[in-house]
């Protein structure tokens, strides 16, 4: 899963899992699978017993990897990060649907890709109107449960066009 996240979404966020696994977040590519192989062959049963420190968003991340439309945005609101979390579930389901063969699925995940930048439109704009400052501070903030990205990092590589045009982020 961290592999594929990583493809996903590329340099916006460190690697997904990799304290978990016990691995450095600025370990390179190769020497990480390395460590991975060797865990996976040992039955590395530290990991098991770890605690997940978000596991609402361990769970929406499985729900957009799954293209579920209604579980993805029950645990989009309880994950936290609305803002975030919504540009993330966007730049996923558009680099998904790029891979998607069948037209059908690859529709579902754009719209799906689509709902969700509306939705970090929505969250903004509230957030917008309640405090300029606030807002601004939400768009460079890093986020420790996305790896460090901000939501400016994230909507860039999202290609978030309708958040962009929000006033707010001009």
């Amino acid at each position: 899963v961290s592999r594929l996240l990583q493809d996903l979404l590329g340099d916006v966020c460190e690697p997904f899992y990799y304290e978990a696994l016990g691995l450095k977040p600025t370990m390179a590519t190769r020497t990480a699978q390395k460590q991975l192989n060797k865990i996976q062959h040992k039955q590395h049963g530290t990991y098991r017993e770890q605690h997940c420190n978000s596991p609402w968003v361990a769970l929406f991340i499985w729900a957009v990897l799954q293209n579920r439309k209604e579980m993805s945005i029950l645990f989009w609101e309880m994950a936290g990060e609305s803002v975030l979390s919504a540009l993330s579930a966007c730049k996923i389901l558009r680099e998904l649907s790029k891979l998607e063969s069948e037209a059908d699925s690859k529709h579902t995940m754009k719209q799906l890709a689509q709902r969700f930048e509306n939705l970090a439109n929505g969250v903004f704009g509230e957030c917008y109107k309640s405090s300029e400052s606030r807002s601004f501070k939400l768009l460079i903030r890093k986020s420790p449960l996305w790896g460090g990205a901000t939501c400016l990092q994230m909507a860039t590589a999202a290609d978030a066009r309708l958040f962009f045009s929000h006033h707010g982020v001009q």
